[in-house]
């Protein structure tokens, strides 16, 4: 029996349609399947040309890139590293070398004395002026300032003009505490709670390790899991001057973290000073400095991925609990040492001068010391940074708190400084560095066990209350 023409032509276009739909369900579930199991669709072109929608995006410019990389939080930090690096990084080293690189000790600490003198007031009020002028320009007066200070050395060493040194270091103390003010919001505020102790780490690597690039530094910043950061403007300086003493006031268990605070900054003039400048040649201070900075760099590192610890039994309290618990036994570790070298070293510097790097027999405990002095240092500053969120969860109450940091620090480094210029003995400065150290953090240790805490926590607690 012969097929019906008409009938066969329907019945081959039926099937050439229904092939073809099945065809379209396979090219689009194909796509699918791989970008979830890792499976790569085939060409489409042997089958059917696509004809692409006037709906899909266009490709990102180059441009368009960069900026949206700008606004990544990790890029943002970074840049910030950078400012500290080329800033405040360029200070450690003049510093760190002892006198500023001077013959004498004198000139740099009567000018660092004036700097910590006003980046005490230039910190405790730093977050009323950043708040005001925003994170670009508090960084790019910052960096002048530093650059301003490092030309004031040079300029002694030809001059010999004290006045145009201690003038440097005292615009240093204002600008320098807007630029840490800037610094430690930027810090504690653009990471996640779970990369906090990274971002402190990678921070501390790049600033230890001039052109201002503040400008750069942008506000409408993304962090690496989607949630945008915001960072609260005061609109007028008397609303900026009230939210200070709204900080203060809302809350009041800050002032137990105080003390380590203005402990922070104090160790530096006899690490320095009494125990760099007064016991090494200078090339052996030059390599001494290196050693010190590469283990802050290693104390930031070792510091940030503790504190970055993710367990079931390491909750940010535990954290803060382990943090405080460590740093008392390092202080206590690191002082007694200083203690046995320096009782030792006296006599032999007395009689044969000061130690050269050739002289192994000596040299290598003091440099041993001097990088347990580092390693110190960035432990304890790098954990006053991270626990300010723990401590203070609100943004904008902890740009004052931050500001307080530094202004309290300062003001603990400008004492010491004095102390330092006076000639007191070293044993009895290294025991007043040594009580401040462990006392601050005896002191704070009962606050920081019981208020520490995540933002999630923070929120339930409220909430529940």
């Amino acid at each position: 029996m012969k097929n019906d023409p008409e009938k066969q032509d329907l019945e081959d276009a039926h099937r050439v349609e229904t092939s073809s739909s099945l065809e379209t369900l396979v090219i689009e579930a194909i796509p699918s399947l791989g970008s979830h199991n890792n499976i790569t669709a085939p060409s489409t072109k042997s089958l059917h040309t696509v004809i692409p929608s006037d709906d899909a995006p266009a490709p990102l410019t180059l441009f368009q890139r960069l900026q949206r990389s700008q606004r990544n939080s990790i890029f943002q930090l970074t840049l910030v590293a950078l400012l500290s690096f080329l800033g405040p990084g360029m200070w450690n080293a003049l510093n760190g070398i002892g006198g500023a690189g001077l013959v004498s000790a004198g000139p740099a600490n009567e000018a660092n004395i004036a700097l910590y003198t006003t980046f005490a007031i230039g910190g405790f009020f730093g977050g009323i002026v950043v708040n005001r002028l925003g994170f670009r320009l508090s960084f790019v007066l910052g960096e002048l300032g530093y650059a301003l200070y490092s030309g004031s050395t040079l300029a002694y060493k030809h001059i010999g003009s004290k006045v145009f040194i201690v003038a440097a270091g005292t615009q240093l103390g204002f600008s320098a505490g807007w630029f840490w003010t800037a610094q430690t919001a930027t810090i504690t505020s653009y990471p996640t709670d779970g990369e906090r102790g990274k971002a402190v780490a990678v921070w501390g690597l790049i600033y230890n390790s001039g052109a201002c690039i503040g400008s750069l530094v942008s506000l409408d910043v993304t962090r690496s899991d989607g949630t945008s950061v915001e960072i609260p403007r005061s609109p007028t300086w008397k609303e900026a001057t009230l939210d200070l003493w709204k900080c203060l006031h809302r809350e009041p268990h800050l002032v137990f973290i105080f003390p380590m605070y203005f402990a922070s900054n104090f160790f530096y003039p006899y690490q320095f000073n009494t125990f760099n400048l007064k016991h090494f040649t200078i090339r052996t201070r030059a390599f001494n400095n290196i050693i010190y900075w590469l283990a802050e760099i290693a104390g930031n590192l070792i510091t940030g991925s503790l504190l970055d610890v993710k367990h079931a039994c390491f909750s940010v309290r535990n954290r803060a609990q382990m943090c405080l618990v460590i740093l008392l036994l390092s202080t206590c570790g690191v002082c007694t040492c200083a203690f046995l070298w320096q009782q030792g070293a006296a006599p032999i510097t007395a009689v044969s001068g000061k130690i050269d790097y050739t002289d192994h027999v000596y040299y290598t405990t003091g440099a041993a010391l001097y990088a347990g002095f580092g390693l110190l240092a960035a432990s304890y500053t790098g954990s006053l940074i991270w626990l300010l969120k723990p401590i203070c969860p609100n943004d904008e109450n902890r740009i004052h708190l931050g500001g307080i940091f530094k202004g309290i620090q300062s003001a603990g480094g400008a004492v010491a400084f004095h102390i330092n210029t006076i000639g007191i003995a070293p044993t009895t400065e290294l025991a007043i560095n040594w009580g401040l150290l462990a006392g601050g953090i005896l002191i704070a240790a009962p606050m920081v066990f019981k208020k520490a805490r995540s933002k999630e926590e923070f929120s339930n607690a409220r909430s529940v209350s």
